[in-house]
């Protein structure tokens, strides 16, 4: 099945090849260029097979069902103090909710996916011209209160990852799903002018409450994301300063290499010889994905 991505994939796939064959590391670089050659198949593997607004409504209802557990899981684990994942002990990103994960971002990155998915879910059955086949079992109403408590049981666990980036990204994806919805929907069009201004106020008294009754620990985690002193930023493993310190560096590299990089996967291998005195802190990747 042709479809509009086929040029722009076969060109990312080819420059691909090319780095991995004038890598500085080429087993590293073979080992990623696998794992584009998969997403590439399953790309296809997708767009041959699932056509239909109903696989795709199965599809991101699986997605949903599995952040639920995986938020139930995690929050169990959190609030029992339990730091396990099943049998195995952790040994990072202790006092982090990470269920299933090992790493907090990386569990923070499947919510923030998640999350926008439940919500469109509740709108396409409620509101969602031309809705797709209801289900014989369960009325609406009762599955659209299975999705809202799905959507704030991973909203909950989100915010216990502790995970700055995934905060952001979820913020983000509820401007875009504001975006789409009031260009999609026609929900509120026909509101009268004090219905939608005390829609948004009371919106915004929830996000306001919300903010305030956060624990102490998620609000000083918060804050870190933009820390100042003196009026400079601090350079510390984790602040926002200490990212900029990589940004830089990898910069740097680019003028270096301008063409065809270090090859695909030696990011880990090429930045210690850009890495400033002093900055010793272990980057397996630029953590900013267009740069890297």
């Amino acid at each position: 099945m042709k479809t509009p991505l086929d040029i722009p994939i076969l060109l990312f796939l080819g420059i691909a090849i090319v780095t991995t064959l004038t890598s500085i590391y080429p087993y590293a670089s073979k080992i990623e260029l696998l794992k584009i050659i998969n997403y590439v198949l399953l790309y296809y593997l997708v767009v041959n097979n699932i056509k239909d607004s109903h696989q795709v409504k199965r599809i991101a209802t699986l997605v949903v069902i599995v952040g639920t557990s995986l938020a139930l899981y995690g929050l169990y684990n959190y609030f029992g103090g339990i730091e396990k994942i099943y049998t195995l002990d952790k040994k990072y990103y202790l006092g982090m909710l990470t269920s299933t994960y090992v790493n907090h971002n990386h569990i923070g990155g499947y919510f923030e996916l998640a999350i926008p998915l439940g919500i469109g879910l509740v709108l396409a059955n409620r509101y969602l011209p031309g809705r797709t086949r209801r289900s014989k079992i369960l009325p609406a109403a009762f599955i659209s209160v299975l999705l809202i408590a799905a959507t704030f049981i991973m909203i909950t666990a989100l915010v216990f990852t502790y995970s700055r980036g995934a905060w952001i990204g979820f913020l983000g994806s509820m401007i875009a799903l504001g975006i789409i919805i009031s260009f999609r929907f026609k929900i509120f069009r026909d509101w009268s002018r004090l219905k939608k201004w005390g829609t948004l106020a009371v919106l915004a008294l929830i996000i306001i409450s919300a903010s305030l009754l956060m624990p102490d620990k998620v609000k000083q985690r918060a804050g870190t994301m933009f820390k100042f002193q003196e009026g400079k930023v601090t350079f510390s493993a984790e602040s926002t300063g200490g990212r900029l310190i990589v940004y830089e560096n990898t910069l740097q590299m680019m003028k270096d290499r301008p063409i065809l990089g270090t090859g695909l996967g030696t990011f880990i291998y090429a930045y210690p010889k850009y890495r400033p005195p002093g900055f010793r802190i272990f980057m397996n990747a630029v953590h900013n994905d267009y740069l890297q």
